[in-house]
């Protein structure tokens, strides 16, 4: 089997449970090491990201969370970039909360604003709204 990602193009894995999406995905992120196969190294490990279906915080509160991509690639500017991701997704209420004591849903919405926080060149997403529920 053979995957062409390209630029600015969204594309989908659908499948049944078990079919092995997510682990194709763990794979791609360079998370799972254990495959056969290759993988076309178009993209640098820290120019990809990643949210999982249950997505793990870290200790301390959202914006700790948020930041911490944008600190690890020591971006400059990173308070204006907070300032303009907090107010886009509406997260200026959350900001300061204990990540801990989120929703499933406020989890999720963290990790896909923290997941494109440093505008990665790859952006994949595990049933990125399985935990977000519209009324």
């Amino acid at each position: 089997m053979e995957l062409t990602f390209r630029n600015s193009e969204i594309s989908y894995l659908i499948g049944e449970n078990g079919a092995g999406k997510s682990t194709l995905l763990n794979i791609l992120a360079r998370i799972d090491k254990n495959y056969q196969g290759g993988i076309d190294d178009s993209f640098a490990v820290d120019e990809i990201s990643l949210v999982d279906a249950n997505p793990y915080m870290l200790k301390g509160d959202v914006y700790k969370n948020i930041v911490y991509p944008l600190k690890i690639r020591k971006r400059e500017n990173i308070e204006e970039s907070m300032t303009t991701l907090l107010d886009i997704f509406n997260l200026n209420t959350l900001k300061n909360k204990e990540a801990s004591k989120l929703s499933s849903g406020e989890t999720q919405k963290v990790a896909i604003v923290r997941a494109l926080s440093f505008s990665p060149k790859l952006l994949m997403l595990d049933e990125p709204t399985a935990n977000i529920y519209i009324y």
